[in-house]
């Protein structure tokens, strides 16, 4: 059974690497041809930049998404996000049944209800919510936004529909991609669509267990004539927990930084009206882990802010979900390790959970990888331009994060820069899934245990 898994993991992260490749391919054709663009063929690099933005779900582009694709090309790149966001979450859903089949039958006995109300025991049912709720969450969104650009921006009527419907997948998605020229720029001051693109993003990023759990409960409450005590004791699963708390501490912290440090800055916050500042700080904060979408230039923002939006896409959304970066879940475990060893606790525990080793071990690993590999790409940024560190980390950690905010340089960058990019979205997408997979398989007890002895460490 165990060596079955084993096969089964490996071919599971061969066809996802394989599945990328192919989906990109297929793209950087269908973006070559002369009707996708507006003035003749794309150029390989542009087109295969393009088609792996959209299918990691990035949102960095080396051209004017509105003027330069033709609406052939914007329906090529919505197909690509519905497939990248669809194909990455039904690919983390097989992954988590994999990791259920391989633990204990002690475990399994203690997590059977988890499962259950999770779905997690049927994959083919557990697909078929994660499409309900997609295009549940799409469909909504999608009216709302054609009705507003409809009525209160006097939009054709089928324009309006397309612009709807097109921002809502590529809100829900975290794709950051925009038909509109200057993206979301001229929506400064609109509070409607800043909290509807960003709602979009924050339920797209919080993961597909999540979202199911989340459904799941709605769904059962909403079938109760009347509320039952029984149901005070229904708890959230943890890492449901973890990422709904989490989500909401970084989204305020991000609103408040972002607000403080730009409040009079002339080229940002500072022409707008008290609530538009607070309302883009807002809309900047979730779209730092999300997606990338922007009513401001970054390329005007203060240093602080810059670093402060670092660190936001570096951790990410949840995960299985449609965002990237190290994922919430691993940042929170790397805190309560913190917490414990400040403490001097023995062992690391969650709220009343505690965690297994395995997944500390796990969370360590995965971020110290990343912040490898992040500087590795920083390095070699610097060494191919003459852009400024803050401006390479940025663009970095944006293609790491899948968030596709930029300081304007993606365009301007050499070529090789530009792949190198394009391999950042790849792995800040699919890489650090399939690094998980390799270690959570790869665990296995030791029959024996060597002598200690403790390093000098600090």
């Amino acid at each position: 059974m165990a060596e079955s898994t084993k096969r089964l993991a490996f071919n599971a992260g061969q066809l996802v690497v394989l599945g990328f490749l192919i989906g990109n391919v297929i793209g950087t054709i269908l973006l070559m041809l002369p009707i996708s663009s507006t003035s003749g063929s794309a150029d390989p690099l542009t087109a295969s930049f393009t088609s792996v933005s959209a299918l990691s779900l990035t949102g960095l582009t080396v051209v004017e998404t509105a003027t330069y694709w033709s609406g052939f090309g914007h329906f090529v790149i919505l197909a690509l996000i519905n497939i990248g966001g669809l194909g990455v979450m039904a690919v983390g859903s097989l992954l988590v049944v994999m990791f259920t089949q391989q633990v204990s039958f002690k475990t399994k006995l203690t997590s059977t209800a988890e499962q259950k109300a999770l779905g997690l025991d049927d994959f083919r049912h557990l697909l078929v919510r994660l499409f309900q709720i997609s295009l549940a969450v799409e469909g909504a969104l999608a009216i709302i936004l054609s009705l507003h650009f409809w009525l209160n921006y006097k939009i054709e009527l089928g324009e309006a529909i397309w612009q709807g419907v097109f921002h809502s997948i590529s809100s829900f998605n975290n794709a950051g991609f925009s038909t509109f020229e200057g993206g979301l720029a001229r929506f400064v001051e609109d509070p409607l669509v800043l909290y509807t693109v960003s709602s979009a993003a924050i339920i797209g990023g919080l993961g597909f267990p999540v979202l199911i759990e989340l459904s799941r409960r709605l769904i059962r409450r909403l079938r109760l004539a009347s509320f039952r005590a029984a149901d005070l004791g229904n708890r959230l699963s943890l890492n449901a927990r973890i990422v709904l708390q989490f989500s909401v501490a970084l989204l305020i912290i991000g609103t408040v930084f972002t607000a403080a440090v730009e409040w009079n800055n002339p080229g940002t916050l500072g022409p707008l009206s008290v609530w538009d500042k607070l309302h883009n700080s807002w809309f900047a904060s979730a779209m730092a882990r999300n997606n990338g979408f922007s009513t401001l230039d970054y390329s005007e923002f203060n240093r602080e802010t810059l670093l402060g939006t670092d660190i936001l896409m570096f951790i990410g959304g949840g995960s299985a979900g449609t965002s990237g970066g190290l994922r919430i879940a691993t940042f929170a475990v790397l805190i309560y390790i913190l917490i414990a060893e400040a403490r001097g606790d023995s062992r690391v525990n969650a709220g009343n959970r505690r965690l297994a080793v395995s997944v500390q071990r796990t969370a360590v690993a995965l971020t110290t990888l990343s912040i490898v590999w992040v500087a590795a790409m920083v390095v070699a940024l610097q060494l191919m331009t003459n852009f400024s560190t803050d401006q390479i980390l940025f663009e970095v950690l944006s293609a790491f994060g899948t968030c596709g905010l930029s300081t304007g340089i993606t365009p301007l960058l050499p070529p090789p820069a530009k792949i190198i990019l394009m391999v950042m979205m790849f792995t800040g997408r699919i890489g650090l899934v399939l690094v998980a997979t390799a270690l959570a398989r790869r665990a296995h007890p030791m029959t024996y245990k060597l002598p200690k002895e403790r390093p000098l460490i600090g």
